[in-house]
């Protein structure tokens, strides 16, 4: 996850200083990203680790 937002992040740098994204849509994408890192990080990790038995058919 963490390698994913750094590569994303990276790419909108570069729109950012092409003037493709507005500098300041940049710095608040920036911290959008800083800010969700942490729930995005546990909803995969409970994703990832889900248990069978906590399954209702």
């Amino acid at each position: 996850m963490k390698t994913t937002a750094a590569s994303i992040k990276k790419f909108y740098k570069c729109m950012s200083e092409t003037g493709y994204v507005d500098s300041n849509e940049y710095k608040k994408f920036c911290s959008f990203v800083k800010e969700g890192m942490d729930d995005w990080i546990s909803e995969m990790d409970d994703y990832n680790n889900f248990d069978e038995d906590d399954i209702f058919w």
